[in-house]
């Protein structure tokens, strides 16, 4: 067993004991099974035009309800939990890799039908859309990457976040992780949420509706992806030409060091914008604004 196997295994095991139709919470929502890896999804709307959210650990697909209501009239609206973490059951063997990542999502992007989407995918997963985008020209048409430095301004976020560099260290960092997810999550959900989210009442629901998750077995690879992403090759994002949109939440402490415009660097055409009163949530905590600013984008030429 690999040291990414000890956080794999124990959330298969945990949530192979359980009816996984029971995380079936929401209108629309589906699981799509990619070789042994099992990616839930939400998928409503009957729009040409489809936007992609991906869930940004502890984030889950049910902390969008509100931006489903708001954009669902205007096209066909997706949220997915990224595999290993929220429900997305990920295989024993994963790697946590960038490229195993786009693999995956490349295929559920398929199995959903649409001719072209446009991704809005923040902090870590970003990188996966676009690689996407890069990969893909033609599937995806338009990036939104909210709360997102270039590459090496995300791994050092991690490692300011990491926890007193437990994480970077194989096994430890997965038995740290998963022990104290699971059964002391109070420990780290707090803080986290403390630091993230500047507006209490925000603060409160997207922290109950994390908990409420984590208590029923949400998962959670942290440790591996840490490990993964500080062994990875930087990627070389400088072929994507689709329009994209870098957005931030400038009230986002654990984001103190980072340059907030460096993701300009890789991809320069990109525009700019923060939502001054938000933090690492700012799709949440303004969904009607961001609603706007998505109809807005997606009609630029």
């Amino acid at each position: 067993m690999n040291c990414f196997q000890i956080e794999t295994e124990t959330y298969r095991k945990k949530l192979s004991k359980k009816d996984r139709e029971q995380y079936l919470t929401r209108p629309g929502m589906r699981y799509v099974d990619v070789g042994d890896h099992s990616v839930r999804v939400r998928m409503e709307g009957e729009g040409e035009k489809a936007i992609v959210f991906a869930s940004d650990s502890p984030i889950v697909i049910e902390h969008h309800d509100r931006l489903f209501e708001l954009l669902t009239p205007h096209m066909t609206v997706i949220c997915l939990d990224m595999p290993g973490f929220g429900f997305s059951m990920p295989a024993k063997d994963f790697s946590f890799d960038v490229d195993e990542f786009a693999d995956i999502l490349n295929e559920v992007l398929g199995a959903l039908g649409k001719e072209s989407y446009v991704l809005s995918f923040p902090c870590f997963t970003s990188y996966v859309a676009m690689t996407l985008a890069e990969r893909n020209p033609g599937k995806i048409e338009r990036l939104i990457l909210p709360q997102a430095p270039d590459w090496q301004g995300e791994l050092d976020w991690f490692t300011t976040t990491s926890g007193l560099g437990v994480l970077k260290t194989k096994g430890v960092g997965q038995v740290f992780m998963t022990g104290m997810h699971l059964y002391t999550p109070s420990v780290w959900l707090y803080p986290w949420f403390q630091l993230t989210v500047p507006d209490k009442e925000d603060r409160q629901w997207i922290r109950s509706t994390t908990m409420t998750s984590t208590k029923e077995g949400m998962i959670n690879c942290w440790a591996s992806i840490y490990q993964a992403w500080h062994s990875c090759n930087v990627p070389d994002f400088s072929m994507i030409k689709q329009p994209a949109l870098s957005l931030w939440g400038p009230k986002d402490h654990t984001h103190y060091k980072t340059d907030k415009r460096s993701m300009l660097k890789c991809l320069p055409h990109a525009e700019y914008e923060t939502f001054e009163s938000t933090g690492h949530y700012s799709y949440l905590q303004e969904p009607e604004r961001f609603t706007a600013r998505v109809l807005s984008f997606m009609e630029q030429k």
